[in-house]
């Protein structure tokens, strides 16, 4: 009888394995995300009534998850495949493991996070309708209440710096006793 010694190239724990094959199945599910953001983007820029500025909004947020798409998230699905030992390594002894992969994927979810925020206020926003904006932009005015009709003093027997001495003076001892009767209140 003849042996044959096969090495056994993948010494990982089973547990290790499928933590990596669960960073690659999220990438592919990001991916599947981002690509349904962007047909998002282009049926709205398809729209005829849209604005300039909400136009340039779209195709800024599109061209960021273009280039989430086809730089960050590709570059993890190939550290993925790395780690899995589908693809060779990048560099010579230069192994992927899961911490690498887990920091990785953190810096991708902030990614995705801000485009997933800016996506949804960009499709909200459109979709007000002319009513809703009009009731946005009317501005509610409130009618001030009458002056109370204040009893002046005759200018004829004292001067103006007097007169107006005396009022600032009548005015503050009227705050004063309702200040005291509300805390008297309390």
């Amino acid at each position: 009888m003849l042996y044959f010694y096969v090495p056994n190239e993948s010494k990982e724990e089973p547990e290790i394995v499928k933590a990596k094959f669960s960073y690659f199945d999220e990438c592919l599910k990001i991916e599947d995300e981002i690509k349904r953001l962007i047909k998002l983007f282009i049926v709205k820029l398809n729209l005829d009534d849209i604005e300039d500025d909400l136009r340039e909004e779209i195709n800024c947020e599109m061209n960021k998850a273009n280039l989430l798409l086809n730089g960050k998230l590709k570059m993890f699905n190939n550290l993925c495949l790395i780690s899995l030992k589908e693809m060779d390594l990048i560099e010579d002894n230069k192994h992927v493991n899961i911490s690498d992969l887990e920091g990785y994927y953190n810096l991708l979810e902030i990614e995705l996070i801000k485009i997933r925020r800016s996506s949804e206020l960009i499709i909200n926003r459109n979709d007000m309708t002319k009513d809703d904006e009009e009731k946005e932009n009317q501005v509610v005015v409130k009618k001030k209440r009458p002056a109370k009709v204040v009893n002046k003093i005759q200018a004829s027997n004292i001067s103006e710096r007097n007169r107006r001495y005396i009022e600032r003076m009548k005015k503050l001892k009227e705050k004063s006793h309702n200040t005291i009767t509300l805390q008297a209140h309390s």
